[in-house]
């Protein structure tokens, strides 16, 4: 994932089926937030098609927007 050197993240946490990051520069604009919201997705689709995370690519990146910790879970 291109993610973490374009936003500074750092893995703070790690479970058997989570993932707990810091991010030090989060997407500003929606076109960040979408092509980031796509590789979370490709990576980690339960993260946002269950759970309590919206249940689309636009919704979900909107959340990203400025948003210094990104949480992933599987099942």
């Amino acid at each position: 994932m291109a993610g973490p050197r374009r936003y500074g993240a750092r893995v703070v946490g790690v479970s058997r089926s989570e993932l707990f990051l810091s991010v030090a520069a989060p997407p500003a604009t929606m076109d960040e937030a979408l092509h980031i919201a796509a590789e979370h997705i490709a990576l980690c689709p339960d993260d946002i098609w269950q759970g309590h995370k919206p249940y689309t690519l636009t919704g979900y990146a909107e959340r990203l927007i400025g948003f210094s910790a990104w949480e992933s879970w599987w099942d």
